[in-house]
């Protein structure tokens, strides 16, 4: 169950970064991170009640929640940091890919804010590794993959959660 709890968090920020989702206003990013935060839950709560022990996942989804929905740069930098420590493996083009969806940050920001990435930090377990799974979206055509070999049936299966509320879903 663990592979399969990794397989869903994972997907969902690859399809969350794949979207190339830019919202303006703070209004459709607060709607966008409440929806985040509510598939977060389903998706613990389903891999929780079968099984999972990867209580290492719980933070990702709604830490990028997070930072979707902070506004003030020193504060989105601070949850960047403390991300950091717990995903070591989260890359300057994971975060630009989830700070693009922010659209009302200048690119002087976006650099201030990917600087945090700058200190270098080590993956201590490998078997924890989450966004090592993630191609880096700077350095791909936005292409996920299956690394764990799960046929497309079955992930649309387990991904039936909504990523995209409907009124934003007119927006992409």
């Amino acid at each position: 169950m663990e592979a399969i709890h990794l397989y869903l968090v994972k997907e969902y920020i690859i399809r969350l970064s794949k979207k190339r989702l830019v919202l303006r206003t703070v209004d459709l990013q607060l709607t966008l991170a409440r929806a985040i935060l509510m598939d977060a839950t389903n998706i613990q709560h389903f891999c929780f009640e079968n099984g999972s022990p990867a209580t290492w996942l719980e933070p990702a989804l709604p830490t990028l929640a997070e930072i979707i929905r902070l506004q003030d740069t020193n504060a989105i930098k601070l949850e960047v940091a403390t991300f950091a420590s717990r995903f070591p493996d989260f890359s300057k083009g994971h975060l630009g890919a989830i700070l693009t969806i922010k659209g009302n940050l200048s690119h002087s920001e976006i650099r201030s804010i990917k600087s945090i990435l700058d200190v270098n930090t080590l993956v201590t377990d490998p078997s924890k590794s989450l966004f090592s799974l993630i191609k880096d979206p700077s350095r791909s055509l936005g292409k996920g993959y299956n690394s764990l070999g799960m046929d497309q049936c079955w992930t649309k299966t387990l991904l039936s959660l909504t990523l995209i509320p409907p009124r934003l879903g007119a927006a992409c």
